[in-house]
Formats: structure tokens, sequence, C-alpha cells
């Protein structure tokens, strides 16, 4: 593996779902800090509750720092089909405009309940869903 430059650093930043449960949104950064890519894993909601956020019904992470640089992401990697993993897609990646990757089982879903609920309040943007590849069995070996 090649060594990368003297002032490459990898850099985690979470915009939401880290420590708690719900919202997730993570955003990993690699490169030089003037030149830095970016990967974000998940782009989740969290539901609002009555007895600490009256009126509340949905909280989405706040993404201007990676939308400033919305050039340097290379993509967003949907983890799996809960909605505080991929419920904040339709309204965020307009702002993003990246590719997403998720399994055939994950997008699908995501397109069923974008269909279903989201079209009430926005247009839903035509985004290039990415199949990600299958994950490989590996077999442990026993000590």
């Amino acid at each position: 593996m090649a060594a990368g430059a003297p002032d490459d650093e990898l850099v985690f930043l979470p915009l939401g779902g880290s420590g708690e449960i719900g919202m997730n949104f993570n955003a990993y950064g690699y490169g030089p800090a003037h030149d830095r890519q970016w990967i974000i894993v998940d782009c989740g909601v969290l539901f609002g509750r009555e007895s600490n956020q009256p009126g509340v019904d949905v909280l989405m992470p706040d993404i201007r720092a990676l939308t400033e640089n919305r050039e340097k992401i290379l993509g967003i990697v949907a983890t799996h089909a809960h909605e505080d993993h991929i419920g904040a897609i339709a309204h965020l990646w307009p702002m993003l405009r990246c590719p997403v990757y998720a399994t055939p089982f994950t997008a699908r879903r995501w397109r069923s309940w974008a269909t279903r609920v989201c079209w009430r309040w926005f247009a839903i943007p035509p985004m290039p869903w990415c199949r990600a590849p299958p994950v490989r069995k590996a077999r442990c070996a026993k000590a």
C-alpha cells in the first residue's frame, strides 16, 4: 500500500447519529485540508418526541460544512433501509448531488418510501443510485 502525502489526514465528521439513536450521518474525509475528499455513510432522520420537542416531527443533520465543497464528495453509502439511515436522502441529496451507493434492497425500499411519503412535500429528485458490490463470505480460521 502506498503511503499518503505528509499532509494527508483521515478526518471523521459526525453530523448525526454518533452516540444517539437516529439521524445517522457520518462523513469520512481523506487528504490535505485544502483538498480533502469525502465519503458520507448514511443520511437519516430522527423522529421528534412530544416530551422534549413538541411540534417537531422530523430532525435532519445540518450539512452546511459539506455543501460548501460538494464537488469533493465521492458519494453516500446507505448501509441499510431503516429511516434513521436513509430518511433524509430525499431532502438533503439536492444539496449534495453525489452518487448514492446501496444494496438493491435498500435502494428499492428508499424509492418505495419516497414515492409514498415525500411526493406530498416536494418533487423527488432523479438521483444516481449505484449498486453496491456484493459482500463475499469469508471463512475464519480456527485457532
